[in-house]
C-alpha cells in the first residue's frame, strides 16, 4: 500500500485517514493492528515521527461571508442610527419603525451605559 497522506480522522485520535492515490482513502482504527500497521508505521517514521492532526474543515462560501460581516448587534445599531437620522431630518418613517425607535430609546433611558458600567464587578 502506497501512502500519500495520513492524518488523524478527528480530535479523538482513535482513527487515522490514509490516502493512497486516485482519491482512494482508508480509515483505520488507531493504533492499527491490521496488516496496514507496517506501512503506516513506515510512513509515520519517514514523515517526522508523528501523525498530523485532522485538517481544519474547509469553510463554505456562506460561512466565510457570514464571518466577514459585522456582528448582528453592530448592524442593528447602524440601522437604528440611520432611522434616527432620517427621523431627525423630517423623513416619514413607517409606524413600526417609529415604535421600534421609541422602545429602543426607552431601554437606553432605563439602562444608561454609565449606570451599567457602575454595576459591573471590578476586575481583579
Amino acid at each position: 500500500m502506497k501512502i500519500e497522506t495520513l492524518h488523524y480522522a478527528d480530535s479523538k485520535r482513535d482513527s487515522v485517514v490514509v490516502s493512497h492515490g486516485g482519491g482512494s482513502i482508508t480509515v483505520l482504527p488507531w493504533p492499527c493492528a491490521t496488516w496496514h500497521a507496517e506501512p503506516v508505521a513506515a510512513w509515520i517514521a519517514s514523515n517526522g515521527g508523528a501523525i498530523p492532526d485532522a485538517p481544519a474543515p474547509a469553510l463554505s462560501y456562506a460561512q466565510l461571508r457570514s464571518a466577514a460581516y459585522p456582528s448582528i448587534g453592530d448592524q442593528i445599531d447602524a440601522i437604528a442610527k440611520m432611522a434616527e437620522a432620517l427621523r431627525d431630518v423630517g423623513a416619514s418613517l413607517p409606524a413600526a419603525t417609529v415604535e421600534w425607535l421609541e422602545a429602543r430609546a426607552a431601554v437606553k433611558a432605563a439602562y444608561p451605559k454609565a449606570q451599567l458600567a457602575a454595576l459591573q464587578p471590578a476586575a481583579e
